[in-house]
């Protein structure tokens, strides 16, 4: 191609050509006052060219973000500042205001990557008009940040702080609750949603509502304050007192008042403890025997009680003397009642701590002041150490000494008489064994010792002959702290023995356990001795009159039978032969009955126990012996009044004897008092009866009474009153009431009447009552049987013989048991059986009914036996069953009782 010819250029090219430097020289310009701009600016400025490359930065850029422009303008683009999660966000942001479209916004917040770490920024993007250049505007937050999290933080503190108090924090205006406190529910008792939804002064009594709402009054504007008052705070059931604590405050941009209300019940409690503690303390203080003044440090007196006057003998005006203020520590040396310790109490006074005195002498006392005293005294420090108070307990020791001299006195004269008195005085362990701990000398002789050393090696069980009496002394004492009277023979140290009476008790620990054993011990073989002689002379006399009233009463029987006999013999007609028999057997009676009661009063009677109750025994006897008299009867019956095991018979025969006695005291006119209770019998009563239940039967007349010298002959054998009596009802009664475990009183007082009280133990549980039973008996078919008879009279042998013999049977007598089971036994091998057998109870030196029967069950386990025997009270006879009979005959009986018993067990009808 040609070269082409220079074309010259028109004035505008011209112009244009001319501005050019002019135009560059105004953007140079421009440029530096931009960079001038962007220096000055605390903010970072970024130009971005529309590929998002780094073409211009702030120097602010190497400040904050630690990096350097050289490195960055023209080299960095905008992602390599924006970490990966950020990217994805941040483009959209720029896509969208570059495109146009939604609503990107021109600030946002962000991290940007820097050398070692990262920042937060705010950045402020806009384009730059004409051109496709962004300016992004980086503002620094990471102090701003760190300034939230630590304000955050602080919130967080002082939000636990607020809820941990114990106090209640209320933070509100005076129509809003802005803020409660866990405490504050806790101490209405209210949910804090339900407390937000009420005003403060809910929460108040209404009496308070008007001081609270000047807080809130005073609390706003200038001259804002901090209030401090009392009020009562609203619970869910009543107030609690509690002191409120206002201060003006700003929360969350609202003026309020936080309130800290602290609940004062305790402290009211507590103050009213002490209170009553100072009240007790002073009503101590005031009321105490000891003597107590409080003292300051240089010796005035502070305080003294009653007991202080009257140790030193003082008056309310010389109290007003001694508490005139000191200004210095003086101890008046005239003072000799503490003579050598003067030194020692200025030393408490001065430097502290304490000191007592045991005794001290007090020289001329006023009338009715202490003379002797003991001195305690008690330094109180104050906080720097130095003696604030000085307390001194003061003891009257007076009459406490005098005391101890009469005691020492006391003592002396105890001594000699624990010395010298005749009686064995003595203690001992309470172990089973038991030692000695201390004896007086008249113990030692009477245990025949050379000295006291050598009975006290002696344990206490071998001082008794028995063992057992000691284990029963001790089971005494267990029961009962003392013991009166206690007999047993006691052995010496050289062998011999004597009978001893003991009187002991438990002396026991201030805690009320046991410690040992004291008492005294008599000798009363001789005593005991002459009571016996003393005995056997009353009963010698008892006996004497016994044997007289027996000679008199069968002298008297024995008349009418043999009279009524003579008679029979001479009598020619029949009909007075009759009545002359019959009179002769009507006196055989009374002889049986008289026989039965001296065999219940001497020997005989042993109790045939049942059930028995007591209101309707007591009724039917009582009754029964009123028969036909004009007297009144009045029953006083226990409700739930317990049984007794007794023998029936026996118990209404001592009803009727007494009963009877008192009707025919009353000569058949006047009133008897029956009365029967449940009583319970400790050890040691007066009856000598084993403790225990037992039933109270009394009855009472209202007759002349009984002489004071004949009470205590009124159960003694043929002792009787009466013109008629036999003298043996009492003493039969006493014996049976003996035989039951039980005890029979009486009491009178002559023209009042008397009383008679019987004891009987009260059954333990229900048994059967033991009466008699008829077995079914095989019927003989036979009026002529064969019997045995066991006899070892002779005499009884053939009248019993002959009357057996009368109704018509075949008999065969022996003298013993033995001969009887032979005889038996060869009857059975003989085929000539016995149909029955009549044995005596008794055989002197032979077998008996009672070991014979069991043999001749072994022989024939049918064998129909009938006992037979003078014992009328004898238990076989009335519990024959039992024993192995099948029927039983008292001596004497009669030809139709014999019938009617063989009727009986045989089971026929015999002519």
């Amino acid at each position: 191609m040609p070269e082409e010819a220079a074309v010259p250029l028109d004035r505008s090219q011209e112009a244009r050509q001319d501005s050019v430097p002019e135009l560059t020289d105004q953007l140079r310009i421009t440029r530096s006052k931009l960079r001038t701009v962007m220096k000055l600016m605390e903010d970072i400025v970024i130009v971005l060219d529309r590929t998002g490359l780094v073409v211009d930065i702030s120097s602010r850029a190497e400040e904050v973000l630690g990096i350097s422009l050289d490195d960055v303008i023209g080299r960095t683009r905008w992602e390599d500042f924006v970490p990966e999660d950020e990217k994805e966000r941040l483009a959209g942001y720029f896509n969208d205001r570059t495109s146009g479209i939604g609503n990107p916004p021109s600030t946002y917040t962000f991290r940007v990557l820097v050398p070692g770490g990262q920042r937060f920024v705010r950045a402020s993007v806009d384009f730059i008009s004409g051109t496709e250049d962004r300016v992004v505007v980086l503002k620094d937050l990471s102090e701003v940040v760190k300034e939230q999290k630590r304000t955050a933080e602080s919130e967080e503190r002082y939000r636990t702080v607020i809820e941990n108090t114990m106090d209640g924090i209320l933070i509100c205006t005076i129509d809003r609750i802005l803020f409660a406190n866990s405490s504050f529910c806790d101490m209405t008792g209210i949910p804090r949603e339900e407390v937000y939804t009420l005003t403060p002064m809910r929460f108040f009594q209404e009496s308070d509502r008007v001081r609270l709402e000047t807080i809130f009054t005073e609390s706003s504007g200038e001259g804002k304050t901090i209030h401090v008052l009392e009020a009562g705070l609203r619970k869910r059931d009543g107030f609690i007192p509690a002191e409120i604590s206002a201060t003006p405050m700003v929360y969350r941009g609202i003026e309020a008042v936080l309130i800290s209300i602290r609940d004062l019940s305790m402290r009211r409690e507590a103050e009213k403890r002490l209170k009553e503690q100072h009240k007790l303390l002073k009503a101590i203080v005031d009321n105490s025997p000891v003597g107590v003044s409080v003292h300051d440090r240089y010796g005035t007196l502070l305080m003294a009680n009653a007991s202080w006057m009257a140790i030193w003998g003082k008056s309310g005006e010389d109290i007003n003397v001694k508490m005139k203020p000191r200004t210095e520590l003086l101890m008046d040396r005239g003072d000799s009642y503490l003579g050598h310790f003067i030194s020692d109490v200025e030393l408490v006074y001065r430097q502290g701590g304490e000191l007592y005195i045991p005794i001290l002498r007090i020289p001329n006392p006023p009338r009715g002041a202490a003379e002797f005293i003991s001195h305690h005294f008690y330094a109180l420090m104050d906080d720097e150490g130095a003696v604030d108070k000085v307390v001194i307990l003061t003891l009257d020791l007076t009459e406490s000494l005098r005391t101890k001299d009469e005691l020492k006195e006391t003592r002396d004269q105890y001594r000699e008489l624990f010395n010298n008195i005749p009686v064995a005085v003595y203690r001992t362990t309470l172990e089973s064994g038991g030692s000695i701990l201390s004896a007086n000398p008249e113990m030692v002789r009477m245990f025949h010792g050379s000295n006291l050393d050598e009975l006290m090696n002696v344990a206490v069980k071998d001082l008794y002959v028995d063992p057992a009496r000691r284990r029963d002394l001790m089971a005494r004492l267990a029961d009962d702290e003392e013991v009166q009277g206690f007999e047993a023979e006691l052995r010496r140290i050289d062998g011999s023995t004597f009978l001893g009476a003991i009187s002991a008790r438990k002396v026991l620990h201030r805690g009320g356990d046991p410690n040992y054993i004291e008492g005294i011990i008599r000798d009363i073989t001789d005593q005991r001795r002459m009571e016996e002689e003393l005995q056997n002379v009353e009963q010698l006399e008892s006996i004497g009159t016994l044997a007289g009233g027996i000679a008199h009463d069968f002298n008297n029987l024995l008349m009418a039978i043999q009279g009524s006999i003579s008679l029979a013999r001479e009598e020619k007609e029949p009909e007075k032969l009759a009545a002359y028999l019959e009179e002769t057997d009507g006196s055989i009676q009374e002889a049986t009955v008289l026989t039965r009661q001296l065999l219940t009063f001497a020997r005989g009677g042993v109790p045939v126990r049942e059930i028995v109750d007591v209101d309707s025994c007591v009724r039917e006897a009582v009754l029964f012996s009123m028969s036909g008299s004009r007297s009144e009867v009045g029953f006083h019956m226990d409700e739930g009044l317990r049984s007794i095991s007794a023998d029936r018979e026996q118990i209404s025969q001592v009803i009727r004897n007494i009963a009877l006695n008192a009707v025919q005291s009353m000569s058949g006119a006047g009133r008897l008092t029956v009365s029967a209770c449940n009583v319970s019998l400790g050890a040691g009563n007066e009856f000598s009866l084993k403790p225990g239940d037992y039933i109270r039967i009394s009855i009472g007349d209202d007759g002349p009474g009984i002489a004071h010298r004949d009470l205590k002959r009124i159960f003694n054998p043929y002792f009787t009153t009466k013109t008629d009596g036999t003298g043996l009802g009492l003493a039969t009664s006493y014996s049976i009431v003996k035989r039951h475990s039980g005890a029979i009183r009486v009491s009178s007082e002559e023209g009042h009447g008397a009383e008679f009280v019987v004891y009987l133990p009260a059954a333990d549980e229900k048994e059967p009552s033991k009466r008699k039973r008829k077995p079914a008996a095989r019927t003989v078919h036979c009026e002529h049987c064969r019997i045995l008879i066991m006899d070892d009279d002779h005499k009884v042998r053939e009248v019993l013989g002959s009357m057996l013999e009368a109704l018509g049977h075949a008999v065969t007598g022996c003298a013993d048991g033995d001969s009887a089971v032979e005889l038996y036994r060869d009857g059975l091998t003989s085929e000539k059986p016995y149909d029955a057998v009549i044995m005596d109870l008794t055989v002197p030196g032979g077998t008996g009914g009672e070991a014979a029967v069991n043999r001749l069950r072994e022989i024939d386990p049918g064998v129909r036996a009938i006992v037979s025997s003078g014992y009328a009270n004898n238990p076989v006879l009335s519990c024959y069953l039992d024993y192995g009979f099948s029927g039983s005959l008292v001596k004497p009986f009669s030809l139709s009782v014999l019938r009617k018993e063989l009727e009986s067990v045989l089971g026929g009808r015999f002519s």
